[in-house]
């Protein structure tokens, strides 16, 4: 399987995170990113937007804490979705595949999309015509890394991380952890279930904000960094 460069891993885009327009449009060149960060807001979250399944889910989440999470990026995931697909937020059919992988179920749009959170901060991708994956991680340098490198990891991903220097061991981990999460995101699969799902994929690292690290991995090939869009959702904005 093929892993990050040491000089790609180090260029990662740093995006510059900006307002949406008021007329929303994804053009097919297109890829959009949306920065989701839930402590932005005082306000209770509000679960009426949410299917019957996601609330269910989100009374599944035992910790609190998490649970407001959940329900806020949810319900701001299908006001963004809403807006591409000039639906009310509620009225966003969403569905999840055999593999799990959420859809919008309407046989007349040809938007994809995909969502990560990790900590505080979310990341909402989308695209049309090709399935995108997207995955965000919080580096930290507490966890046993090369363990984890270990039991998840191709074989030759885990030799590089152990051979590497201690200083660049954590960015290298989640360089590689994003890049095979965004890549089995992309397809529907997950982590247990493959160790082969960046086949046929094209992956882009980028900084969303200081301490983390994001990954795109798109079917086929990926939009060049002048045709993205970053976007900072404003949970206080009367509408996008």
């Amino acid at each position: 399987m093929n892993r990050p460069r040491t000089d790609e891993v180090a260029a990662t885009l740093v995006p510059n995170w900006t307002t949406p327009p008021t007329n929303l449009r994804l053009a097919p060149t297109d890829l959009h990113l949306w920065l989701l960060d839930t402590t932005q807001t005082a306000q209770p979250p509000d679960p009426t937007p949410l299917s019957a399944d996601e609330q269910a889910r989100a009374a599944r989440v035992s910790r609190d804490s998490a649970r407001r999470r959940f329900i806020r990026t949810r319900a701001w995931q299908r006001q963004i979705l809403g807006a591409y697909l000039q639906l009310d937020p509620a009225s966003v059919p969403l569905a999840r595949g055999p593999k799990g992988k959420p859809f919008i179920d309407l046989p007349d749009t040809d938007l994809r999309f995909n969502l990560s959170h990790s900590g505080d901060l979310a990341l909402l991708a989308a695209m049309r015509g090709r399935d995108i994956g997207v995955d965000l991680e919080r580096q930290d340098e507490r966890r046993d890394l090369q363990r984890i490198a270990a039991r998840m990891f191709p074989a030759d991903w885990a030799a590089d991380l152990a051979a590497s220097p201690p200083a660049r061991r954590t960015g290298l981990f989640h360089a590689y952890w994003t890049r095979l999460e965004a890549g089995v995101k992309a397809h529907g699969g997950g982590l247990f279930a493959s160790t082969d799902g960046t086949g046929g994929n094209e992956f882009r690292h980028f900084t969303p904000q200081a301490g983390y690290l994001g990954c795109v991995a798109v079917r086929g090939r990926c939009p060049p960094p002048g045709r993205w869009r970053f976007f900072r959702f404003d949970a206080d904005a009367d509408s996008l």
